[in-house]
């Protein structure tokens, strides 16, 4: 069902999610999709799938693993993507006995499991429940106040937001299923040039078309992706292609056989939430206001049976409850930091169920090691899934920071109409000790962000541009938890940022102190030692404290940046030498990727040229494989934007990511032709980044930060390339030799200058875990284990991977902390 947007159109069919097995004997699941059922034809392939007449079957994941990634998958059979990847979706007619149809799947041989779709899935925004004609808010001063903060926007000042930018901006990738967003939001813009989107270029990452797409024709197996990912995007009408009338076809003024929704702006305002870029003087921003979004379109417009009325609804009921899965798996396949997701069902997983696809997308979100932050729903009642599930799920307050209830004790003030009969309009919260936690607690309600511009979401003004004000200026209100999840995506991916290589954590264990350990540390109930609460979970977040805890203290105070390892990987087949910081980036690398890349030395590649050992990191997250690659870096860079308390007067530029895959040579034909060939690069120069745009490269977000100049115990990174196989390779100066011996001669796009920034090199002098890139940043003694004396190393102090809990330079330390120069004249 919807959320109180347009009506609902209701999809006559049924489905089953199949799970089939790897047996000897198993139909493939190629032979599944490809099967006609037609009446009359041969028997399926299933033997289950011979009874009640199914419509058709079409893959659980969008977009099916292929080349080294399906090879990778079969070899790990035991990894959650890897059995999602074994999942069809069957189509029934509503007349079908679902009950006789799912008993002839279960006890078929050749299937492992089988289910029906989630119920009552909607997005988690609510209807208005004040009487109509709503009163309009007065609308607010736009201007900014201090650190940024906007006054607009009241959960950024509730969780400490701009407090916490004077320390990190963000620059992670988070990914979103939504109904899109507006493409051309100036609060979602990218870059200048071929390509971009929004026409101006930002400090941060925002909306990227290279992770983001429409896949709601997949979903039912009604057609393909679309790059294209915008909320009014022209689409066939209803269920089924063609299924489109007259009237519908007039009714958005254009007779082409598609209609346009009428009501967009749900993901738009998801999505600024996240990372609205903060760029003009609208005084609006993102919590991350850095970071990229990657979405995934998962609505689509109908048409109303009144003729010439035209209305789109987040999705149609089958439609979405089929999809869910579908759509988070089609989310993490993008390998985010963070995923936010603010839609919910009543599945709940646990070892009954784990093979349920929803628990096996969770459970891949987990071997990925992505965050998931999840909306836990409006109807006063246990928590919906995904936020049910492995997974943070987030609750909802009002105005005044307390749990947001609009008829507490009562359904005075919640809606009457169906399907919602009183239910929706409070946060849901955790009702008993057996049920799922609520973990945090963030704004739900008339929560202000980017609209999609000139329209509404709900027909009731619950959430829209004309919500707040009077103006269609492309800013509204919206209330829900689906305001709640977002927000929290965004603290979350700019505490990754901070340290992409600390894990995601569990508020609920102490094994790793991680992410979600952090924020669970610094709530507003946990400064004032108050335990969970079943409805407020942990608390309210404080951004700035959990910033603080990110970064590590050093000599009493927070440390104002960190070195990362910028990893390096290898692929002999698309001749690419690749580069990044993020670890789900090399998991996509080396798990995800068709061609296959390698992170480890191999002495039978002579051009394979990678890093060193990471100190403090010995392994990637476990969807790396059985026996996850080492990791290896070839230098270390920053991963705020702010000098280091050892470079005062120092500047920080940020790293852009870029990628491209076609076919070498350019117009080759037959079988000597590269057909995995793929360059993905760092660069520093604006100019370079639309450049590349213009000639095929993607543009995908920040990898942290270099030094414009050097400073003492950096050296300068380069990009070169070797045109006689379509390739750029980013390095420091240490390695430089050794590539040009391998052909990386040129200058990228012509560029006569082959340095992009100063990083610093690998190492570890003292030998003591602890990158000397890191000692350098944060005043650390290179030369002595233990900086401080206190019997403690420095890396068991401040780790690499960890959360730095104790102070590597204690009171009478002889630690540096100042800046490097300081000696310059001979006295110590």
């Amino acid at each position: 069902m919807d959320d109180h947007g347009p009506p609902v159109y209701i999809d006559p069919n049924k489905y089953l999610f199949v799970m089939v097995s790897e047996a000897t004997g198993a139909p493939t699941i190629s032979s599944l999709l490809g099967f006609g059922f037609s009446a009359g034809g041969p028997p399926a392939p299933l033997v289950g799938l011979r009874v009640e007449s199914p419509l058709g079957a079409y893959s659980a994941m969008p977009t099916r693993a292929s080349g080294a990634f399906a090879t990778f998958l079969k070899n790990n059979p035991q990894l959650a993507r890897a059995k999602m990847e074994r999942y069809i979706v069957v189509k029934y007619p509503a007349s079908a006995n679902l009950t006789n149809a799912k008993a002839a799947l279960t006890a078929d041989p050749y299937v492992e499991y089988v289910h029906e779709p989630p119920t009552n899935v909607q997005f988690a925004t609510p209807p208005r429940t004040e009487p109509l004609p709503m009163p309009h808010i007065t609308a607010p001063d736009k201007s900014t106040s201090k650190n940024g903060a906007t006054s607009n926007q009241y959960h950024l000042e509730a969780l400490n937001i701009p407090a916490a930018w004077a320390w990190a901006g963000g620059w992670g990738l988070i990914g979103i299923a939504d109904s899109g967003l507006e493409t051309n939001n100036p609060e979602l813009k990218s870059f200048t040039g071929a390509g971009s989107v929004g026409g101006t270029k930002i400090a941060g990452g925002n909306f990227l078309t290279a992770f983001s797409r429409d896949i709601s024709a997949v979903l039912n197996g009604s057609g393909n992706a679309s790059p294209n990912a915008d909320e009014l995007r022209p689409m066939v009408g209803g269920i089924d292609p063609g299924a489109i009338s007259a009237d519908c076809d007039r009714a958005d003024g254009t007779v082409d056989g598609l209609i346009v929704t009428e009501a967009a702006g749900h993901g738009t305002h998801v999505s600024a939430l996240i990372a609205g870029n903060s760029e003009n003087a609208d005084g609006l921003s993102g919590v991350c206001k850095g970071c990229g979004i990657g979405i995934q379109k998962i609505s689509v417009p109908f048409c109303l049976p009144a003729p010439g009325t035209l209305f789109g609804v987040f999705i149609t009921i089958a439609l979405l409850e089929e999809g869910i899965f579908q759509a988070i798996g089609t989310v993490l396949d993008n390998a985010p930091q963070v995923t936010s997701f603010s839609f919910g069902g009543n599945l709940f997983c646990d070892a009954s169920n784990a093979s349920n696809l929803g628990c096996l997308a969770l459970q891949n979100a987990q071997e990925m090691d992505v965050i998931v932050s999840a909306a836990s729903g409006n109807n006063r009642a246990p928590l919906q899934f995904p936020a049910s599930g492995n997974s943070s799920g987030i609750g909802g307050l009002n105005e005044s920071l307390a749990i947001w209830d609009d008829s507490p004790g009562d359904n005075t003030n919640c809606p009457t109409g169906l399907p919602f009969l009183g239910l929706e309009c409070g946060s849901n919260y955790t009702l008993n000790a057996a049920e799922k936690r609520q973990e945090i607690t963030v704004p739900a309600k008339n929560v202000r962000s980017a609209m999609y511009t000139g329209k509404n979401w709900n027909l009731d003004l619950a959430c829209g541009d004309s919500v707040g004000d009077d103006a269609l200026d492309g800013i509204g209100l919206c209330t829900g938890t689906s305001m709640s999840a977002p927000i929290a995506a965004g603290l979350f991916g700019l505490l990754r940022s901070v340290n992409p290589l600390v894990l995601r954590g569990d508020p609920e264990s102490t094994a790793v102190f991680g992410v979600r350990n952090v924020v669970k540390a610094t709530t507003d109930r946990a400064g004032v030692s108050l335990p969970w609460d079943q409805k407020l979970g942990y608390g309210r977040p404080n951004a700035e404290a959990a910033v603080k805890m990110m970064l590590g203290t050093v000599a009493g105070r927070p440390a104002r940046n960190r070195a990362t390892p910028l990893f390096g990987v290898y692929s002999p087949a698309a001749k690419d030498y690749a580069v990044t910081t993020l670890p789900q980036t090399i998991i996509s690398y080396t798990a995800l990727s068709t061609a296959v890349y390698k992170t480890t030395q191999d002495f039978f590649a002579p051009d394979f040229v990678m890093g060193d050992l990471v100190p403090g990191y010995s392994a990637f997250p476990p969807a790396a494989g059985l026996l996850p690659p080492q990791p290896r870096a070839s230098a270390y860079v920053l991963s705020t934007e702010f000098p280091p308390e050892t470079q005062p007067g120092a500047t920080l530029i940020p790293l852009y990511w870029l990628d491209r895959k076609r076919v070498f040579p350019i117009l080759c034909q037959g079988a000597a032709c590269n057909t995995f060939n793929r360059d993905s690069l760092l660069v520093t120069s604006l100019t370079q980044v639309n450049s590349a745009v213009a000639q095929g490269y993607e543009y995908k977000g920040i990898q942290g930060y270099v030094y414009s100049s050097q400073v003492t115990g950096t050296v300068a990174l380069r990009v070169l390339c070797d045109t006689t196989i379509d390739d750029c390779a980013v390095f420091p100066d240490t390695q430089l030799a050794e590539y040009q011996q391998r052909g990386y001669t040129t200058g990228f796009l012509g560029a006569t200058n082959s340095i992009i920034g100063y990083a610093y090199p690998v190492g570890d002098l003292d030998a003591d875990g602890l990158s000397d890139a890191m000692e350098y940043v944060v005043g650390t003694n290179r030369n002595l284990a233990d900086s401080d004396a206190d019997g403690l190393s420095d890396a068991a102090e401040f780790p690499q991977a960890g959360i730095s809990l104790s102070d590597p330079c204690g009171a009478g330390s002889i630690c540096v902390l100042a800046p490097a120069n300081i000696f310059n004249n001979g006295f110590e």
